[in-house]
């Protein structure tokens, strides 16, 4: 059998997904989904959609979703690339712009993908050590060396560099790609599309996964130059020419076409956010601060590992993280206030067993 299997696959550890139960009466915070449902547009999508359709290939081109999204974030149609996904977007880009045995910088600690593409396409990941609190060694980014490729903001600490930071980064390295990963962007002060024209070395990947409502549909999309897109349109053309599907296009559009439901639940997942970072802290744990849709936390009186365990058997399950070299960590996702306040009242009842 042996003889059958590529020489990479020998090698490559398979990106790990978090724990994704069925269970209904579980509460799920593992996976930074939104705990609200997608846009109520979606549903007449859904019950009006002409079956006939899917007798036939989707448009490659997008049938239109890359114009809306132009016209929604202020770009034009020829710099926005579709994917099935941001992760599919990721690996597009790792073919399109990465050769074996390339550098790449990345932080130390940040999406598990990254090194599973690194080493599936053989490219090498040079891992800049975050700082003791767990920021960005920004500093250690700005040396023209190499591409980048980093999360903003970052995964699994929420932390997120400032338009003027990522500037200050772009201009520092002109010969170099710089690639974002804007999956929780929505819940950050502001995005980097908006500089895709100024900076040619600039690519910004987003999701529908999160803000979007959208984990279950698989959409996403990239912003950048003309040329960078050409690129990323000509790979998936050698993978996948049909790689969004016809029902994730109509879905695509329809959750664009109501910006106001988009900005009250992101509106409302950042209001939870801050008020269950408030209480936990209350509750004396440790929270880094975060522009994202989950908190990084632990406790110094309790075993994050012990805590995940007692949380899972209260049918909590959020996702546990072995930082290397800054600690142990669970991180949760943000759900509902019901949902974060049931969550609470499971962890001051855990750590009062614990005194």
């Amino acid at each position: 059998m042996k003889n059958f299997i590529s020489k990479r696959m020998e090698t490559v550890v398979p990106y790990k997904w978090g724990l994704q139960s069925q269970d209904p009466t579980i509460i799920k915070l593992n996976t930074n989904e939104n705990p609200y449902l997608p846009a109520p547009g979606i549903k007449k999508v859904l019950t009006d959609f002409d079956m006939s359709l899917l007798q036939k290939y989707p448009d490659p081109t997008g049938g239109g979703l890359r114009e809306k999204l132009a016209e929604a974030y202020g770009t034009k149609a020829c710099e926005v690339f579709l994917g099935n996904g941001s992760d599919d977007i990721l690996s597009h880009a790792f073919l399109a712009f990465f050769d074996e045995n390339d550098t790449v910088l990345v932080p130390s600690i940040s999406y598990g993908l990254y090194p599973v593409l690194a080493d599936l396409y053989k490219v090498k990941l040079v891992n800049i050590p975050l700082m003791e609190d767990l920021s960005l060694n920004f500093s250690a980014f700005l040396t023209n060396t190499a591409p980048i490729l980093i999360a903003n903001p970052n995964a699994p600490t929420g932390l997120f560099l400032t338009s003027m930071q990522i500037e200050k980064l772009l201009d520092k390295n002109p010969n170099q790609l710089v690639i974002l990963d804007e999956a929780y962007i929505d819940f950050a002060p502001e995005s980097m599309v908006k500089f895709v024209e100024k900076y040619k070395n600039l690519l910004v990947i987003q999701t529908s996964s999160k803000s979007r409502n959208l984990a279950g549909l698989r959409l996403g999309w990239a912003f950048g130059s003309e040329q960078l897109i050409k690129v990323l349109n000509a790979v998936r053309d050698c993978i996948n020419p049909y790689n969004v599907d016809t029902i994730a296009i109509k879905i695509g559009d329809a959750t664009l076409s109501d910006p106001t439901y988009f900005e009250a639940i992101t509106t409302k997942i950042i209001a939870t956010r801050e008020l269950f970072t408030v209480k936990l802290r209350e509750l004396g744990f440790c929270v880094v601060s975060s522009s994202a849709n989950f908190v990084l936390t632990s406790h110094p009186n309790i075993c994050s590992k012990k805590l995940y365990e007692m949380l899972l058997e209260k049918k909590i399950v959020v996702r546990y993280f072995e930082l290397a070299g800054h600690g142990k960590y669970n991180r949760i996702s943000i759900g509902t206030d019901e949902q974060t306040d049931y969550v609470l009242k499971i962890l001051q009842q855990i750590l009062e067993e614990e005194k």
